[in-house]
């Protein structure tokens, strides 16, 4: 039997149904599902504040946690290097400005 986890937070568990497997990474949906669970865990304890990424790649990870935030939260979110710059490889979906990386 399968079991689905759900972080607790409709925002996010709707994103990592349908959205997630969509956007490169190398990161878990179980690991954005923990995350998400103890932002919505922390918020509930009355501990509120920003989150951040350094090394976002394409952001699989880093949308789950911003989805999780509430009113005033932040999320900041870095790519850490670039090799080359080359157009988006996605120009027809994509409405990004920032370089890919080349292998």
């Amino acid at each position: 039997m399968s079991r689905t986890f759900r972080s607790g937070i409709a925002a996010v568990d709707r994103y990592l149904a349908k959205g997630y497997d969509e956007v490169r990474g190398m990161s878990s949906r179980f690991s954005a599902t923990i995350c998400g669970h103890l932002l919505r865990r922390q918020s509930e304890m009355g501990v509120h504040g920003s989150v951040a990424e350094i090394g976002t790649f394409e952001g699989r990870f880093f949308i789950a946690m911003a989805l999780a935030l509430g009113n005033g939260e932040h999320a900041y979110g870095v790519r850490s290097f670039f090799v080359a710059r080359q157009p988006c490889p996605r120009p027809a979906t994509c409405q990004c400005r920032h370089a890919w990386l080349v292998a």
